[in-house]
């Protein structure tokens, strides 16, 4: 599909767009620029946003709501890496978006814009399912600083997902006789010590512990 401009200077996904988990398109591998989508009512802000990330090489814009309320499927037809939601929104506020978002989409990142300081307003927002916040007014240094950290976080779940596969492809290889099962018990050895040195690594490689969320199920690679 067609991106185009809509008349309040906004971008709005063409028609026939994907909208599926599957299509959204982890784009940061393989030299790819990750995909950002921007919901802000603040048409300057907007622009902002979009000058830092193409200035800074940090993705491409996929699309924006143009000051306009957002819209889930609108967002979901330009199929984003990332999107940039404004916490204090007009008729649907941030955080009610990110969990409609959610409801249909488990890993574009979501990365919050506000000037809310109270802990239990950031704490409903994490709940709801937002990776990382950007203080308001918006800073250089902290939004590069931010998309630099979730193109990584990107990176490595796309990397453990392969390696998730492979762990997969040889436990399905089943041996048909006990010279091959000597084989397979020592692949088997490798792949999984492979696998749980590369959840190690990355948690320690994450840029915050507190905040980071391991989406991969694994509870314990030590047994």
């Amino acid at each position: 599909g067609k991106i185009q401009r809509n008349h309040f200077g906004g971008i709005r996904a063409g028609p026939g767009d994907p909208v599926s988990d599957s299509d959204s398109g982890r784009s940061s591998g393989g030299g790819k620029l990750m995909r950002i989508y921007i919901i802000e009512d603040d048409i300057s802000v907007i622009h902002i946003l979009e000058d830092i990330v193409e200035s800074g090489d940090l993705g491409e814009i996929c699309g924006d709501c143009g000051g306009e309320p957002a819209d889930v499927h609108e967002v979901l037809r330009a199929r984003p890496d990332v999107v940039l939601v404004d916490f204090f929104m007009p008729v649907m506020d941030g955080v009610e978006f990110v969990r409609e978002l959610r409801s249909f989409n488990a890993t574009i990142k979501c990365i919050m814009i506000s000037q809310v300081s109270a802990k239990e307003l950031i704490s409903k927002a994490y709940t709801a399912g937002v990776d990382f916040f950007i203080s308001k007014p918006i800073n250089l240094i902290e939004v590069t600083s931010v998309l630099k950290n979730v193109a990584k976080q990107i990176q490595n779940e796309r990397t453990l997902d392969n390696i998730r596969h492979m762990f997969m492809n040889e436990i399905g290889q089943k041996p048909q006789n006990s010279r091959e099962s000597s084989s397979y018990s020592k692949k088997l050895r490798y792949t999984s010590s492979f696998f749980c040195q590369y959840i190690s690594d990355m948690e320690k490689r994450s840029y915050d512990p507190e905040i980071y969320q391991n989406r991969t199920g694994i509870q314990n690679c030590s047994d």
